[in-house]
C-alpha cells in the first residue's frame, strides 16, 4: 500500500473525476422536475461513467495496455474483498442479516414493515460503514420489498421508491434469461409472467405455484393449438463474425439462416458481422426426414416461412427448449413445484434437471447449509402469515426466495 503522505497519483485523481461527475449526474436523476426521457438519458449518462471508471481496473490487468501494474490490478480486488467481509462483519455486529454481498454492495434484511423505517436503518449503517474510510462512501441503492435470488449477479426484486408521500413499485431485474435476445419472444413473455407471480407479495405460496401452473397449461393450449402470432416464435442472435468464417457452423442456428439466406438470389443483402438474425424453429408436414434433423438445422428465417405453407412452427421445441428451462430456472427455489411438475403442466417430458448448487450464492461473503432447511426453518420469524403484510424468507441450496415488505 502506498504511504498515506504521498501526494495523490494522476490516475486517482482522473478516476475521482469520472466519480464525482456520476454522482453529480445521479443527483440529476433524482430531480423531480426530471421527465422520464431525460432521466433515462442520464442514467445511460452515469452508467457510461461508471464503466469507463472501472475499466480502469482491466487496463492495469492486461499486459499490453499503456497503465499496465499487475501488483495494483491484484490489491485493487484484494482490498475489494477486505472491505466488503469487513462491511459484512460490521452489519451483522450492529444486529443485522446480511443476504446477499456481491463487489461493492451488500443487501440487508431490516426486519421492517415500515419504507420510513426501512430507510432509516440503512442511513444508520450507512453512516456506521462510512465512518471506516476516507475515499469510501456507501450509498443506499434500492429499498426492495421481495427478491428473488437464483445465483450470483442474476436476481429479481419489487423496488420501493416514494415520492409525493406516495410508495411506488417497480420491477427490477438483473442477469436472468427473460432480458436476453437469444431467447424466443414467448419464452420471455412467460418469463416475466412468471417472475411477476413470484415476486407477488398479496398471495400465499400455494396461491402463487397454482396460478404458475394454471397459466402454464394456458399457454400449452395456446402453443398446441396454434394461437399466437408468429412474432412471439422469434429467437435473435447476433452475429459476431461473418458467417462463413465460423468454424461450427451447423451447430449455430443464427448462423445456418445467414448461410441460406446469403446464397438465395431472391435476397436483397447479405448478412455480415454485427447483423442479428432472427428465426424461428419449424417442422415440415410433408417432410418427416426435414424433422428429424437438429434444430439448429430446422431454424428458419420470417421470410422463409411465409414463403412456404408446409413449414410451421415446432410447438414442442418452444414448449421444452424455451419455456421450460427458463420458468424451471425461476422456480427453482419455490416450494411446491420443480422442473418436472413444470413439464407436466405444459405437457411434455422433463427431459433436463435443473440445479443450482450451493457455490453459486457462496459468491465472495455468505455461505448457506447444505442440508436441506426443515419447514420451521422456511419460515422467517415463524409468525402467523397475514394476507397484506406477510414475511417469509426461504433458503436452499438451490437459491432464494425472499418475502418481506422492505429489504
Amino acid at each position: 500500500m502506498p504511504d498515506k503522505n504521498c501526494p495523490t497519483g494522476i490516475l486517482p485523481t482522473e478516476i475521482k473525476k469520472l466519480v464525482d461527475s456520476r454522482r453529480e449526474v445521479k443527483k440529476l436523476i433524482c430531480d423531480m422536475k426530471a421527465t422520464p426521457e431525460e432521466k433515462q438519458q442520464l442514467d445511460i449518462k452515469q452508467k457510461a461513467l461508471k464503466l469507463t471508471a472501472n475499466s480502469m481496473y482491466g487496463c492495469l490487468g492486461f499486459s499490453n495496455s499503456r497503465f499496465y501494474a499487475k501488483p495494483l490490478a491484484a490489491m485493487i480486488t484484494a482490498k475489494g474483498r477486505e472491505i466488503l467481509n469487513n462491511t459484512k462483519q460490521l452489519a451483522e455486529s450492529l444486529g443485522f442479516e446480511v443476504i446477499y454481498g456481491d463487489t461493492d454492495s451488500i443487501m440487508i434484511n431490516t426486519n421492517s414493515s415500515n419504507f420510513d423505517d426501512a430507510r432509516s436503518i440503512g442511513f444508520k449503517l450507512q453512516a456506521e460503514i462510512n465512518k471506516q474510510y476516507k475515499l469510501l462512501e456507501i450509498g443506499i441503492d434500492g429499498v426492495f420489498r421481495s427478491i428473488l435470488l437464483l445465483k450470483k449477479k442474476k436476481y429479481a426484486a419489487v423496488v420501493a421508491t416514494k415520492e409525493n408521500n406516495q410508495i411506488k413499485f417497480t420491477k427490477e431485474v438483473k442477469g436472468l434469461d427473460i432480458v436476453r435476445r437469444d431467447w424466443s419472444v414467448i419464452a420471455r413473455k412467460v418469463g416475466e409472467q412468471v417472475l411477476d407471480e413470484i415476486l407477488s407479495f398479496d398471495k400465499t405460496s400455494e396461491q402463487i405455484t397454482d396460478n404458475i401452473h394454471n397459466y402454464l397449461s394456458y399457454i400449452a393450449k395456446e402453443i398446441n393449438e396454434k394461437k399466437l402470432t408468429l412474432n412471439n416464435y422469434i429467437i435473435s442472435k447476433q452475429l459476431t463474425k461473418n458467417p462463413e468464417d465460423y468454424a461450427d457452423k451447423k451447430s449455430l442456428s443464427h448462423v445456418v439462416v445467414a448461410l441460406r439466406m446469403n446464397e438465395s438470389e431472391k435476397r436483397s443483402r447479405s448478412f455480415k458481422s454485427g447483423d442479428t438474425i432472427p428465426y424461428l424453429i419449424c417442422i415440415n408436414k410433408e417432410d418427416k426426414a426435414f424433422n428429424q434433423l437438429p434444430s439448429t438445422q430446422r431454424a428458419i428465417h420470417p421470410e422463409e416461412l411465409k414463403e412456404n405453407p408446409n413449414l410451421e412452427i415446432d410447438a414442442k421445441y418452444y414448449l421444452q427448449q424455451q419455456i421450460h428451462p427458463i420458468v424451471s430456472r425461476l422456480c427453482d427455489p419455490i416450494d411446491g413445484t420443480n422442473a418436472n411438475v413444470i413439464a407436466e403442466f405444459l405437457g411434455i417430458e422433463s427431459t433436463m434437471s435443473v440445479q443450482q448448487k450451493g457455490a453459486d450464492l457462496d459468491f465472495e461473503l455468505i455461505s448457506r447449509s447444505n442440508e436441506t432447511p426443515s419447514i420451521e426453518k422456511k419460515i422467517f420469524n415463524c409468525k402467523e402469515l397475514q394476507s397484506n403484510s406477510f414475511s417469509k424468507y426461504v433458503t436452499n441450496r438451490r437459491g432464494i426466495l425472499f418475502h418481506k415488505m422492505y429489504k
